[in-house]
């Protein structure tokens, strides 16, 4: 049997096993493991490796579980365990507008597949405004979902909200000639890697593609910087979701290359 499946004694003389913490905040023992790899609480050990959780653990406990029953995602919460002196009040007011944001997309999602659905039963068909409407909304909500808290971590909930609202503001040609930029940016990303120069030419049409898609989603509210931009190539070979991204789709390594063409780039 391997370590991480045994059972762990209990220890409730001298604090708590990680069954009975589990018990008492009514979480999984695998939650609190996970917790415990993600550096979010780490309790002591014992001789014979068995995990023992004081009081402040539990307190530091109950803070995790309501910010996650709000939504907060992980990176979040480790982000403000670690700052000293957290407003906790003000950081829950932060998530409610996070999820008020997110409710917002939700809603006009599901409004635009409920009016799908009932022209569909009465054999109308939508407006092209309607259908291009709710698929910004639905893009923004899926943005969200997956990197939204991390986006909201790095940069702030005003720099995010201004992106949402950049992307809702876009008539039919502005969304389109983004999507069509999307896609060549990965077919550079292709032929720049294939010239094996991360600071070649090939590359610095990639950092310029690149560049442009960037600021198309933040607007007017903010200016890419060359150093905002080595952080966001740095961030997506850091985070395995934005490095299966490129990798997938240009070959493994793209995330890489792309990092280091910007880092290379002057623009």
């Amino acid at each position: 049997m391997q370590m991480s499946e045994r059972k762990e004694a209990p220890v409730s003389a001298h604090g708590y096993s990680i069954q009975e913490l589990g018990t008492l905040a009514g979480v999984s023992v695998r939650t609190l493991r996970l917790y415990d790899e993600r550096g979010l609480l780490v309790p002591k050990r014992q001789k014979n490796g068995y995990r023992i959780y004081s009081e402040a653990d539990a307190a530091r406990l109950q803070k995790i579980l309501l910010w996650r029953a709000c939504g907060m995602p992980l990176a979040r919460i480790g982000e403000l365990l670690e700052r000293h002196g957290v407003d906790e009040e003000e950081a829950l007011q932060e998530q409610i507008a996070l999820l008020e944001e997110r409710e917002r997309g939700l809603r006009a999602a599901r409004e635009c597949a409920e009016r799908t659905l009932e022209n569909m039963q009465k054999g109308k068909k939508m407006s092209s405004e309607e259908r291009f409407h709710g698929l910004k909304e639905a893009a923004i909500e899926e943005n969200e979902r997956r990197y939204g808290g991390e986006a909201r971590a790095r940069y702030g909930d005003a720099a995010v909200d201004a992106a949402n609202e950049a992307v809702r503001s876009m008539d039919k040609d502005e969304w389109n000639d983004l999507a069509t930029l999307e896609g060549r940016i990965i077919e550079q990303l292709k032929a720049a890697m294939e010239s094996g120069d991360p600071s070649g030419a090939e590359a610095a049409e990639l950092v310029r593609l690149h560049a442009a898609w960037v600021q198309a989603h933040w607007g007017k509210s903010r200016t890419l910087t060359h150093e905002m931009h080595v952080g966001l190539g740095q961030m997506y070979v850091a985070d395995p979701r934005f490095q299966e991204y490129y990798d997938s789709r240009a070959g493994a390594g793209a995330a890489a290359f792309l990092a280091t063409a910007i880092e290379a780039s002057d623009i």
